[in-house]
């Protein structure tokens, strides 16, 4: 009886308004950091970056590349920035940044998003499987991460219903200029826009290849003018069991058991025995082969999509400066930044295989997704920030200096700092 009211609670939910799920959404993906909210501050390349930057080359800064590529979200979150007083940067981060965040479930629970899944339950059950996804600390609610929610924004939009009206396309085609011109993705964005307008043939399809190819053409220039200059100097230290311990690790436990459970995991004698990552790795790839074969020709795409971002972080990730790339990676839950969209991709594999799968698959399926609550709840609340008292002190410095005052601001994470000079 219980069982029947909550499912009925859950239908009258889905069917519900989306200004209804992005307001829960919101209201999520704020509460597992509230601390950021009460006390926004910079986050990394957020200060040092984006703002330092646009402070000193204002709209300049549009067509400056950093690490090798176009990062156009973050610079116009600088600038904004630019155009408050500092102890408002934050603030004005913090509203792109969850706009940035937002914008990939909303989609997908829209009209639009209904030819990506049609079960509406579906869309749901994966809309919120990502606004409270365990293991994605590093890229939540901060703007020098939002580039990679974009991304995903970019495939739904890609493999999604076209827009009715002129405006509507307008607004796709203008999104997706800012996807493809924030970090690196449209260069795996490009072959699922190509195989989309293969398919389809229209002009909409057309348009989207267009302005895809176009903005990858322009960040690959760009990353091959100084992908040398930017990339780290440690050995990548490939082989199947340093990947079988990232896949198994970062992505099949950090998904379903969290970040902070995973982590401690890794520190176990277990994870040295190589045959251990490497069965639940072939049993994650199993079941992914599988879901490949029985889901919709959507989920084929954003797989392959996924898996392409996997192996161009694996080919050149970017998490140390010293020891084996991959061996970091698989062992201390290291660039988890990589990760967000294949634990997508994984969770979505598992809904499909609760559906359309064997009745054992299905049971399996459903299993590993019922666990993936031992993640949330574990991996709810983010590390909250610290040094807000000096940073606010710092700021309302600099923002009565007098024109040649240095500041020297701390931001996170430890070590991280914003100087700045009043012009």
């Amino acid at each position: 009886m219980r069982s029947k009211t909550i499912s009925s609670a859950f239908r009258a939910f889905a069917s519900g308004p989306l200004w209804l799920h992005a307001a829960v959404m919101a209201g999520i993906m704020i509460l597992r950091q509230p601390n950021h909210l009460l006390y926004p501050q910079f986050w990394a390349e957020d200060g040092p970056c984006w703002l330092k930057e646009a402070y000193d080359h204002g709209a300049a800064c549009l067509l400056m590349p950093h690490t090798g590529y176009f990062q156009t979200i973050s610079r116009i979150g600088g600038l904004m920035a630019t155009w408050t007083p500092l102890v408002m940067g934050p603030a004005i981060y913090l509203l792109i940044s969850l706009l940035a965040q937002l914008a990939p479930p909303v989609y997908l629970l829209s009209p639009l998003g209904s030819s990506i899944c049609p079960s509406k339950e579906s869309r749901v059950v994966l809309a919120f499987l990502y606004a409270v996804i365990p293991n994605s600390f590093e890229l939540h609610l901060n703007l020098t991460n939002a580039q990679t929610h974009l991304a995903l924004l970019g495939v739904l939009m890609l493999i999604g219903s076209v827009p009715k009206s002129r405006l509507g396309r307008t607004g796709l085609l203008a999104t997706l200029v800012l996807v493809g011109l924030s970090g690196p993705f449209s260069l795996l964005l490009t072959p699922i826009a190509l195989w989309q307008w293969w398919q389809k043939r229209d002009s909409s399809a057309t348009a989207n290849a267009a302005v895809i190819s176009l903005t990858a053409l322009i960040q690959g220039i760009s990353l091959l003018q100084s992908m040398h200059a930017t990339r780290s100097p440690a050995p990548l230290g490939a082989s199947f069991p340093a990947f079988a311990r990232i896949l198994s690790g970062e992505i099949v436990m950090g998904s379903l058991l969290g970040a902070r459970i995973t982590s401690r995991l890794m520190l176990l004698p277990f994870w040295k025995v190589d045959w251990i990552p490497c069965l639940i790795a072939l049993f994650a790839l199993s079941v992914f082969v599988l879901a490949i074969k029985t889901g919709t020709e959507s989920f084929r795409k954003f797989a392959a999509f996924s898996a392409m971002q996997l192996a161009a972080a694996l080919l050149a990730p970017q998490v140390t400066m010293s020891t084996s790339q991959w061996e970091a990676m698989g062992t201390c839950m290291t660039g988890t930044r990589y990760f967000l969209i294949p634990m997508l991709a994984w969770f979505a594999a598992l809904l499909v295989m609760s559906q359309y799968g064997h009745r054992a698959l299905r049971y399996i399926a459903f299993i590993l997704l019922s666990a993936a609550s031992i993640g949330i709840v574990n991996d709810w609340t983010c590390p909250p920030f610290q040094h807000y008292e000096e940073f606010m002190k710092q700021a309302r410095v600099f923002d009565r200096a007098a024109p040649g005052t240095a500041v020297a601001i701390p931001i996170n994470p430890e070590g991280w700092a914003l100087q700045l000079i009043k012009h």
